[in-house]
């Protein structure tokens, strides 16, 4: 009917969404290192884009190109740990259906999101979407690293209810200590899981 597709989107988006199955789909750790290994030579903003929802459990749609290409990295919190350093970034986004509370990023993917704002590149949801689709249609999906993401921080030992918070899932409104409680919780177990993600970017870049 001619409406902007800006429009349309922010519609889908205050429509809650009724679910007729369940997916219990989590990629494997293999299938998980294969498809970062696939995208080893690809430009820098799909590398960037694929490995950001594995590392922070980050909604890939809106919020992940949010923080890539707006968030104010400079309000981040950087932690050293027995494993390197990652940084701990407050974000607060919350709109009717879906939030983004906070994000870890590791030292390396901080890194690429420094060299991608410097290249002046841009990044968008369709053109990883068509990148993923014309060149690269065996990788895994998006939602699949973040799903990945968040059943391996409940292995590593993380409370469910930190886990959730880091994944955006929570209380739209979120009182001071229930707040604070939940970032305790993820500086306290995210050390565990970096380790694993410098491992297994140490797997990623062999030969």
């Amino acid at each position: 009917m001619g409406y902007p597709k800006s429009f349309i989107e922010d519609l889908k988006e205050a429509i809650p969404t009724i679910k007729t199955g369940v997916d219990t789909y989590v990629p494997s750790e293999e299938a998980i290192i294969r498809t970062l290994k696939a995208l080893r030579h690809a430009p820098l903003k799909y590398r960037l884009y694929w490995w950001l929802p594995l590392v922070t459990g980050i909604r890939v749609e809106k919020d992940a190109i949010k923080l890539i290409m707006e968030a104010d990295l400079s309000k981040a919190e950087r932690i050293e740990t027995p494993y390197g350093a990652y940084y701990f970034l407050e974000l607060g986004w919350i709109r009717e259906t879906k939030a983004t509370f906070v994000a870890c990023l590791p030292d390396f993917v901080y890194d690429m999101i420094i060299a991608f704002r410097e290249s002046g590149e841009k990044l968008t949801w369709n053109s990883a979407r068509q990148f993923r689709r014309r060149r690269m249609p065996h990788i895994e999906k998006l939602g699949s690293m973040r799903d990945f993401c968040y059943n391996k921080l409940l292995e590593l030992g993380m409370p469910e209810s930190a886990a959730d918070f880091l994944n955006g899932r929570g209380p739209r409104t979120i009182g001071g200590k229930h707040y604070m409680d939940k970032i305790r919780q993820i500086k306290a177990f995210y050390p565990r899981y970096l380790a694993y993600l410098k491992e297994l970017k140490a797997r990623v870049e062999q030969d």
